[in-house]
């Protein structure tokens, strides 16, 4: 059997999330803006933007699991102003890609889901 390991995120039509080189790409299908914009990502905030587009899709992530598997396990220093700092710090790239503010949605009392409807998965194959 074939095996797979997921190699990425599209987001909308024109926005790559890369996980091997921790950053987003915008490739435009307009030939007036025909070079690539690459957004480099910081350790935390790529697997803050994986885990969340791993498991909002699906269901609320609440803030105290973010933490725990963004920020804990890796044996940093988690808070509630640290992970909103990150996740407006991304929503911000985000928007500046043209990826809609209503993105990464944040549920008042619960924590965080995203707009699941445009994102698609890449995987390539194992050798």
């Amino acid at each position: 059997m074939e095996e797979h390991t997921l190699y990425g995120y599209r987001i909308g039509c024109d926005v790559y999330v890369d996980i091997p080189y921790k950053r987003i790409v915008y490739l435009s299908s307009d030939k007036k803006h025909d070079n690539p914009q690459v957004i480099y990502l910081r350790k935390t905030m790529m697997r803050l933007l994986i885990y969340i587009l791993d498991n909002a899709q699906s269901h609320i992530v609440s803030d105290e699991d973010i933490m725990i598997n963004v920020w804990d396990v890796q044996g940093l220093s988690s808070s509630r102003q640290r992970l909103w700092q990150v996740i407006n710090e991304l929503s911000k790239k985000f928007s500046a890609l043209g990826i809609g503010t209503d993105f990464i949605l944040r549920v008042k009392n619960q924590g965080y889901t995203i707009n699941k409807d445009i994102i698609t998965l890449f995987y390539c194959k194992r050798m």
